[in-house]
């Protein structure tokens, strides 16, 4: 039986940077998911770019 190898954080990183930098290209892509996620995806970017303070020190 073959075996699947386990998603790693490296590889979920490179998912998502495709995925942002899809959205960069054609921002007409946020328009086809629902705005409660839309929402989420912003904050959760907005959130990495610009940590609080806090986290920034």
């Amino acid at each position: 039986m073959p075996t699947i190898a386990a998603v790693t954080p490296a590889d979920r990183l490179r998912d998502a940077v495709e995925l942002l930098e899809s959205i960069a290209a054609d921002r007409r892509v946020l328009e086809t998911v629902a705005e409660g996620d839309r929402k989420r995806l912003l904050q959760a970017v907005a959130s990495v770019y610009h940590p609080d303070r806090v986290e920034r020190r």
